[in-house]
């Protein structure tokens, strides 16, 4: 019977830190928090009188109490599994004599230990917090040498956001339900986000594109068989300067005349220079920057990239003898810091592997503005762990994270990239003097490959062409060419972290989760990866702002970020930060309540493009609980209906006509039930109670059919596994006879298809 109890947040971290301990341990999961604020309501939770349309109404706050200026949380499990857990860790806790909380180490895995003394009523005497950046043999064991008393302060800070965004947020989201729309949700940090991408889109809207012209010349070289094509940087007129790349030539008729001059020109090399240039390698990721390349490279949702990274934490089955170990460090953090351990590693791997000459040790002494940690940056726990190493070890999405971190952690004490960058200006003499044409343009050619032996997509070489200065040159065309201005970029999720990161809303351990709620309410839509606020997040968004334009603003939200950290280093106090606030908000909220009023419904209409066919009034998107399909906007005056289709036919009526019911083979429908989208065949409905017609229903999105088949049997392929990041045959299921089954499945990425990763 094991005597030393150790508690971890997470299951899959079990198996890897029992590896590490030996059989004098026990290591059993939390699964999480088994606690949070209590959902059911009592007569001593906050009860807030609120007067509306001269009925008397109230907002209730369960969980949280109020007596006087103090504020009281009052803690619940968070459902029947964690009620049995509760009931499992108290029964390892009376069989053992010490309980060590090996929770993650940031405010919330201390919150999540407090949790476990609290409920179970540990003795602290007895009970002792472990903290580790990284699941290795060294970093466990000298941790539990190391054990230290549950950090209070870092709870105080964690209770401050949880009674602040359950307080706060119920309110505001109270006064949306009377006001837009029943099941609503704001939040300190959701609202503010949600905000920039509304503002966003308005910008694009009411974009107003502006027009300019380029101008480029073909100048024929004796070694080259294609002519070179040079653009025009600028004119110089009468004393003035046309700066052409800053978009300066503005009309057709001035770019004419320009073109006209252009033709009668005769060319010359005016300058030939060369520089070095250098070219930095990057900094070690922290969580923000991770996902922010994670998406730019791989596609990857910020919750796909932190599924990953957990799972690289909490460590992957090495085989071989070495059984589950944790690859990289914590990956929650805003710190760009090395460890000194780390920095000699990865200087002793440089020099052995390349030579002292690629080796330039670095670190950043500073974290970045208002970072909330102290940890390290995400580095792999063991550099001579390569990722080719690992490559049979880890599945393709793995392997890409891991490559990802262990190339900028090991390019980061590298040195520069050192470039020759070689500059040509040829000048244009028209017949008359007047105006004066610059041509330009640079290459650079590698002298020094430094960080790139190992980041060998970062750049590449430029072909330089043997110019001499003074040299003549043949133009054999010149080219006009008009554009136009183009509107702001919608936020993807990178860019969208990226801003959170540079205005202070937000924390590492949030980024990810604010996204997904904007997501699962229907604020926001990601198409094509770009992130699309829609008609019911402009509306919330646009009443937010008018209401709450405090709390919208990114200074407020930064400033209670940073109140927050001081209750973490305990330099402020948890109930003075609350009560700072509460009364100026609760004012607010009762005047929103009783006056607000309610917002026109057809605000909320979603409007696909097309024309109803029978009125040629727009038609809408309806979704509801039970309900997905496009619609009139004239309804009831006109009551057209249409099934939103997916693009694909269905497979299983193509050459059944006996199963059509519109005449034609079926194409695959997006369909709801009690909430969850399912995909059917438009050739299927009731007649009298009884289905007809074809009976195709997947629980997973299918690929454009007949476009893309399984190439083992020709059937439907459906995305799959979390995320859809897997494609399977539509056969391949256990349910269907076995001489019917397809065993057909692969990874998405590699599967080359030119599906929109937001599918």
């Amino acid at each position: 019977m094991a005597k030393k109890l150790v508690i971890v947040e997470s299951p899959s971290k079990t198996k890897t830190i029992q590896g590490i301990l030996g059989r004098d341990y026990k290591v059993v999961a939390s699964k999480g928090h088994i606690r949070q604020l209590a959902k059911s309501r009592t007569k001593n939770d906050i009860n807030l009188p609120i007067t509306r349309n001269d009925k008397n109404a109230h907002i209730s706050i369960p969980g949280v109490q109020k007596k006087g200026k103090k504020f009281i949380p009052r803690w619940a499990a968070i459902d029947d599994d964690q009620k049995k857990t509760i009931s499992t860790l108290k029964k390892e806790v009376e069989r053992s004599d010490t309980v060590f909380l090996a929770t993650d180490p940031d405010r919330e895995g201390e919150a999540i230990a407090w949790h476990i003394v609290d409920a179970l009523n540990l003795d602290i005497s007895t009970t002792k917090r472990v903290v580790f950046n990284q699941i290795t043999k060294h970093a466990v064991e000298e941790a539990f040498e190391n054990s230290k008393e549950i950090d209070d302060y870092l709870v105080e800070a964690y209770k401050a956001r949880a009674i602040q965004d359950k307080v706060w947020g119920f309110m505001m989201s109270q006064t949306l339900w009377p006001t837009i729309k029943r099941n609503l949700s704001a939040g300190r940090v959701q609202s503010p986000t949600l905000g920039e991408i509304d503002k966003k889109e308005k910008e694009i809207q009411s974009f107003v594109p502006e027009e300019f012209w380029n101008i480029d010349a073909k100048f024929e070289l004796n070694d080259k068989s294609e002519p070179l094509k040079i653009p025009l940087k600028k004119i110089f007129s009468s004393g003035k300067t046309i700066n052409v790349e800053s978009r300066e030539l503005r009309t057709e008729q001035e770019s004419m005349i320009h073109t006209e001059a252009l033709k009668q020109a005769n060319f010359f090399v005016s300058d030939v220079s060369t520089k070095e240039r250098k070219s930095s390698p990057p900094q070690p990721l922290r969580t923000s920057t991770l996902q922010q390349q994670a998406f730019r490279r791989f596609r990857f949702n910020s919750s796909r990239t932190m599924s990953l990274a957990q799972q690289l934490y909490q460590g992957i089955d090495l085989g071989a003898g070495e059984g589950q170990v944790g690859l990289i460090t914590y990956m929650r953090t805003d710190s760009k810091v090395l460890s000194n351990e780390a920095v000699s590693d990865i200087s002793n791997f440089v020099t052995e592997n390349f030579s002292k000459s690629y080796l330039q040790v670095r670190n950043n002494s500073k974290s970045v503005q208002g970072a909330q940690e102290a940890h390290e940056a995400i580095r792999p726990t063991y550099i001579t762990r390569t990722p080719e190493s690992l490559r049979n070890q880890l599945d393709s999405d793995q392997f890409k994270l891991y490559q990802l971190i262990w190339t900028n952690t090991v390019a980061s004490q590298m040195a520069a990239a050192v470039y020759d960058r070689t500059t040509f200006e040829i000048s244009a003499e028209p017949s008359d003097s007047d105006p004066q044409y610059l041509f330009s343009f640079s290459g650079d050619v590698l002298k020094f490959d430094g960080f790139r032996k190992i980041i060998i997509d970062q750049d590449s070489d430029d072909e330089i062409p043997d110019l001499q200065k003074n040299q003549e040159l043949k133009c054999v065309e010149i080219l006009p060419e008009q554009r136009f201005t183009k509107p702001p970029s919608r936020y993807n999720e990178a860019s969208l972290v990226n801003f959170m990161e540079s205005v202070g809303i937000g924390r590492p351990s949030t980024y990810a989760s604010t996204i997904k709620t904007l997501i699962d309410k229907k604020y926001i839509e990601r198409k094509k990866g770009s992130l699309h606020i829609t008609a019911l997040g402009s509306v919330v968004s646009e009443f937010l702002h008018e209401h709450y334009s405090d709390l919208m603003s990114y200074e407020f939200t930064a400033q209670m970020e940073r109140l927050l950290d001081d209750i973490a280093q305990g330099d402020t106090e948890l109930q003075s930060v609350l009560n700072s606030s509460y009364d100026p908000f609760v004012e607010n909220v009762v005047n929103v309540y009783s006056s607000a009023n309610r917002v026109d419904r057809d605000r909320l209409l979603e409007f696909t493009g097309e024309k109803c066919p029978q009125c040629d009034k727009r038609l809408t998107r309806k979704d509801d609980y039970n309900f997905l399909f496009l619609g009139c906007e004239d309804y009831p005056n006109c009551t057209y209906t249409q099934d939103i289709t997916t693009g694909s036919m269905c497979p299983d009526c193509e050459n059944k006509p006996e199963l059509w019911i519109n005449e034609d083979p079926g194409k695959i429908t997006v369909n709801k039930y009690r909430g969850q989208l399912f995909y059917g065949c438009s050739n299927y409905r009731k007649e009298n109670g009884v289905s007809v017609g074809c009976k195709f229903s997947s629980g997973q999105l299918p690929l454009e059919y007949p476009k893309h088949k399984c190439p083992d049997c020709g059937d439907l392929l459906l995305f799959s596994g979390r995320g859809g990041l897997n494609i399977r045959c539509k056969r391949k299921n256990f349910r269907l006879p076995k001489e019917s089954q397809c065993g057909f499945s692969v990874k998405k990425s590699d599967f080359l298809i030119d599906e929109e990763d937001d599918q």
